[in-house]
């Protein structure tokens, strides 16, 4: 039997699939096979990704809920309280802020650093280039 794919080689991998709610016999060649695998985890690497941008989007909202402020503003604030530590003298206090706004800005740095990643995967996924932005 013929790869259902490239229609030139020999078909050595038969599988079943679930397309839209139907069951589909898919014959394929050895390299066919490895094309659909690679496809089916990088399909699965986006899923992950989406869930794990879904779920840094909803610390993000929860800080702005929360505080009713965005971590723009919060980090300002923290930063003004910081200072003001310094200059009492407050050393103790001073590094604990310090922390706080380091944690912060490492976590909107994540949320910006995932959502261009997804956004390029989204660009590659539907057949673009990195060079067409």
């Amino acid at each position: 039997m013929k790869c259902q794919r490239c229609e030139a080689a020999e078909a050595c991998f038969s599988m079943t699939q679930v397309f839209n709610g139907k069951s589909v016999e898919l014959h394929l060649c050895e390299r066919c096979y490895r094309i659909f695998q690679s496809q089916i985890e990088n399909n699965e690497k986006s899923k992950r990704l989406e869930k794990h941008i879904s779920t840094q989007r909803k610390s993000k909202d929860y800080i702005q809920k929360k505080y009713k402020k965005s971590p723009k503003q919060i980090l300002e604030e923290l930063e003004k309280e910081l200072k003001e530590c310094q200059e009492k003298r407050e050393f103790k206090k001073a590094k604990i802020i310090k922390e706080i706004i380091e944690n912060i800005e490492t976590e909107v740095a994540t949320i910006e650093r995932e959502e261009w990643k997804a956004f390029y995967i989204g660009i590659l996924s539907k057949g673009g280039t990195l060079n067409g932005i």
